[in-house]
C-alpha cells in the first residue's frame, strides 16, 4: 500500500542527493577539451535522430508550431515553418578574399508544404565532372576558401559550384531524367517530361513520322522505324531500352539497348527491337559535366576543429550579358527546375507574375522586377505556420506579405517558374562576420539564410537575393544593398507596385485580406507568449483540471465505508436505475447485480459491507476496506457505461426479499 508521507520521503532523499551534487558541480572547474568530447559523442547519438526528424518534418511540416525554431538544420525537405529564432552559436569560419554566399543545398522540387531535394546519386567530386558531355558556361571566375567547422553538418557549406576539394569529398547530383514514350498516341506520356521531350515526342509529329498498319507501327514515309523513333527524338536523349512484342508469343518484354558509341547507337536500339514490334521506347537525358550538385559532404570523418579546402565556380556574367543571354534552356535544367505543383494557388501566383513582369522583355528584367517587388515587403522571423491545406507561396504572397528569407526566396523562385524560367532554392548562410584581425569570416546560426538562382543558357545558374535587408553579394546584382524605399532598381516603379498591391483582382478585396482563410488558428499560436495565446492555453488548462478534479471528487475520492454504496446510489440514479424509497441497501445491491451479472459479487459486497458498517456498526479491517475499494472500482466501469448509453429512464429493479432488518437508505 501507499504509505502517507511516502512522498515526502522521496523528496527528502533526492534531495539528500542533487544538493551535494550541485555543490561539486558549481565549484569544479570547465574543461573545455571535456567538453569537446561529450559534443561530439552527442552528435554522433544525434545522427539518426537527425534522419528520422527529416522524414517526420515532411509529412507533419503543415502543423502549426507554438514555440520559434531554433538552430537551422538544412535536411533533405525544408518546410515553411512558422516563427524562428536564431542564435548567435558559431557554426563554422571561413579564410577566402571575397565576401560569398556559403550554400548547404539546393532543392529542385516544390510542394505547397515546401521544398524537396529529390532523388540523389552521390560520387567523389572530382571522380563526378568526368561523367558526361562538358557544359561550358562563360563569364565565370574560379575562388578557393578554407573553411574551418566549429560543428559537424549533414551538408558541408561550400559556395556556388564546387570543382574540387581537399580532403575527398562526395556529390549529390540528381540523376538524369528518365521516362517511358509509347508509340500508341491513346497512351498517356509523361506530364513530368521537359518541353523539348513533350514536343519531340507530341502526337501529331508521330503521326507525321509513322503510321499503325495491321498492328504495327511502320515509317509513313518508308525506311526503318529504329532509325525514325531516334531522330524525333531530342539530340540529348538516348533510348535505354526497348518494349518490344516478339514475333512468336503474346508476353511483351523490355530488352536493354546496348551501344559501345554514338556511332552504332541506331543499329544497338535496331539490334534490341529485333523482329519484334516495337511498342515503348525507355529514354534517359544524357549527364552532363560539371554536374548539378545539390550538396557536399565529407567522404570521411570531418570533426570539429578540422578545415577542408574547396575550389569553387562563380558566376561573374554582367546584367547587360544575362539580358542577352535567350531562352534556350538545355533539357537537363527543363527537366526539373520548371516543376510546379497542379493547384489553382498557381493560377494566382502566375497573375501576379505576369502584372509585375508585363513591360520587361528579358528574363532577367523580369527577375528583377519580381525582386524588387518582394524587396519592398517588411522582413520578420515571427510569423505563424501556413494552414496544413494552403500553400506556402500563396500564403506567403497573398495573406501574410511578410516573412523571412525561405518565404522570399522561395515567392521568387515559385513565380519565375510559372513564366516558364527556370529557378530553384538555395538555403545555407549569408556570407558571415568579417574579423580582421584573423583575416577571416565567422559564420554563426544567425546567418542561416535562404536564396534563389534562375537559370541563364550559357552563363549557368546566376544568384538573385529577394530578402529585403540583405546587402547583396551575389553575381549580376546593379548596385550594391537592399532596395530602398522610393528607389525600386530602375526596375519598377513606385506608382506601379502601388497600382498592383491595389489590385482586387490578384489580391482581393480589402473584406477578404481582413479575414484571412484559414489564419485565424495559426495567427493565435504564431506568438506563443501573445495574451490571446495565454488566455487560450490557461483556459484550457483550467477546464481540463477542473474536469479531473470533479471526476475524482464525485466517483474516485470515496470515505470508506459508507463512499462505494453512495456513489454507487448516484451512478444508479443518473443511470435511471437509482433505488426506490421501499428498498433496503442490500435489496438494491441484488437487483444491481441482476441488471449486471459481470460485475454481481462486486456490488453485492458493496451493499453488504455498506449493511454491516451503517447499522451493524462493524469495523473494516485493511483488506477489507482494499476489497470493497477493487469493488467499486471494477462496478463504477459498468455503471458509467450505462450512464453513456443510456436513451430513455429506466424502471426501478423490481424488490427482492429481505435479507436482513435494514432500514432503506432514505431513513
Amino acid at each position: 500500500t501507499f504509505a502517507p508521507g511516502h512522498g515526502l520521503g522521496v523528496l527528502q532523499d533526492a534531495l539528500l542527493l542533487l544538493v551535494p551534487l550541485f555543490l561539486l558541480v558549481s565549484v569544479l572547474p570547465i574543461r573545455t577539451d571535456a567538453l569537446d568530447v561529450v559534443k561530439d559523442a552527442w552528435n554522433d547519438i544525434r545522427a539518426p535522430v537527425q534522419d528520422a526528424e527529416g522524414g517526420f518534418g515532411r509529412l507533419f511540416a503543415g502543423l502549426p508550431s507554438r514555440r520559434p525554431h531554433a538552430f537551422r538544420s538544412f535536411g533533405a525537405f525544408l518546410p515553411f515553418q512558422g516563427s524562428i529564432s536564431l542564435e548567435d552559436e558559431p557554426l563554422f569560419q571561413v579564410r577566402t578574399d571575397r565576401e560569398l554566399y556559403w550554400r548547404a543545398r539546393v532543392y529542385p522540387i516544390y510542394t505547397p508544404q515546401g521544398w524537396i531535394q529529390g532523388d540523389v546519386e552521390e560520387a567523389d567530386l572530382q571522380d563526378a565532372f568526368l561523367l558526361g558531355e562538358p557544359r561550358r558556361d562563360r563569364r565565370t571566375v574560379e575562388v578557393d576558401y578554407t573553411v574551418t567547422l566549429v560543428y559537424t553538418p549533414s551538408a558541408l557549406p561550400v559556395s556556388t559550384l564546387p570543382l574540387d576539394g581537399d580532403p575527398l569529398l562526395e556529390a549529390g547530383a540528381p540523376p538524369p531524367f528518365r521516362t517511358w514514350l509509347y508509340l500508341d498516341p491513346s497512351v498517356r506520356d509523361d506530364p513530368g517530361a521537359s518541353p523539348d521531350l513533350r514536343e519531340a515526342w507530341d502526337p501529331r509529329r508521330r503521326a507525321q513520322a509513322f503510321v499503325r498498319i495491321d498492328g504495327e507501327y511502320v515509317p509513313r514515309f518508308g525506311g526503318d522505324l529504329s532509325e525514325t523513333v531516334v531522330q524525333l527524338l531530342p539530340e540529348d536523349v538516348r533510348v535505354t531500352h526497348v518494349l518490344v512484342q516478339p514475333a512468336e508469343g503474346v508476353t511483351q518484354e523490355v530488352v536493354e539497348v546496348r551501344s559501345e558509341s554514338a556511332d552504332d547507337y541506331v543499329e544497338a536500339v535496331r539490334a534490341a527491337v529485333g523482329e519484334g514490334t516495337l511498342a515503348a521506347l525507355h529514354v534517359a537525358r544524357e549527364r552532363v559535366s560539371p554536374p548539378d550538385i545539390l550538396y557536399v559532404r565529407s567522404a570521411g570523418e570531418l570533426d570539429r576543429g578540422e578545415s577542408y579546402t574547396v575550389v569553387s565556380q562563380t558566376s561573374a556574367a554582367t546584367p547587360q550579358e544575362l539580358r542577352a543571354a535567350g531562352t534556350d534552356y538545355p533539357g537537363w535544367v527543363t527537366d526539373r527546375y520548371l516543376q510546379l505543383p497542379d493547384n489553382r494557388a498557381m493560377d494566382r501566383v502566375r497573375d501576379l507574375t505576369l502584372a509585375l513582369t508585363r513591360d520587361r522583355a528579358t528574363p532577367y528584367d523580369k527577375a528583377r522586377s519580381i525582386q524588387a517587388f518582394l524587396q519592398a515587403m517588411p522582413y520578420t522571423q515571427t510569423i505563424p505556420t501556413p494552414p496544413f491545406d494552403a500553400d506556402g507561396v500563396d500564403f506567403f504572397l497573398f495573406t501574410l506579405r511578410r516573412g523571412y528569407s525561405d518565404y522570399f526566396g522561395s515567392a521568387m523562385a515559385v513565380m519565375l517558374r510559372t513564366i516558364g524560367i527556370p529557378s530553384r532554392l538555395v538555403a545555407g548562410y549569408a556570407p558571415g562576420d568579417w574579423v580582421a584581425e584573423q583575416e577571416v569570416y565567422i559564420v554563426r546560426d544567425l546567418h542561416s539564410h535562404a536564396w534563389m538562382e534562375a537559370y541563364f543558357p550559357g552563363y549557368g545558374w546566376v544568384e538573385f537575393e529577394p530578402t529585403p535587408g540583405y546587402a547583396s553579394a551575389l553575381a549580376g546584382e546593379e548596385g550594391p544593398g537592399p532596395v530602398e524605399e522610393g528607389r525600386l532598381g530602375g526596375v519598377l516603379g513606385q506608382e506601379d507596385l502601388e497600382d498592383i498591391l491595389e489590385d482586387p483582382e490578384i489580391f482581393g478585396t480589402e473584406e477578404e485580406l481582413a479575414q484571412p482563410q484559414g489564419l485565424a488558428l495559426t495567427e493565435t499560436f504564431g506568438d506563443p507568449l501573445s495574451t490571446r495565446t495565454v488566455i487560450i492555453v490557461a483556459t484550457s488548462l483550467g477546464g481540463i483540471a477542473l474536469v479531473w478534479y470533479l471526476y475524482h471528487l464525485l466517483l474516485v475520492w470515496v470515505s470508506l465505508p459508507y463512499g462505494p454504496f453512495d456513489r454507487m446510489c448516484r451512478l444508479g440514479r443518473l443511470a435511471g436505475i437509482g433505488p426506490a424509497a421501499t428498498q433496503t441497501p442490500q435489496e438494491y445491491a441484488g437487483g444491481l447485480a441482476e441488471r449486471f451479472p459481470s460485475v454481481e459479487q462486486d456490488v453485492a459486497l458493496l451493499g453488504r459491507q455498506y449493511s454491516r458498517a451503517r447499522y451493524g456498526q462493524k469495523e473494516l479491517d485493511e483488506d477489507e476496506r482494499e476489497q470493497l475499494l477493487r469493488a467499486w472500482r471494477r462496478a463504477r466501469r459498468q455503471l458509467l457505461l450505462r450512464v453513456f448509453v443510456r436513451t430513455r429512464p429506466q424502471a426501478a429493479p423490481p424488490p427482492v426479499k429481505n435479507v436482513d432488518n435494514s432500514d432503506s437508505p432514505g431513513r
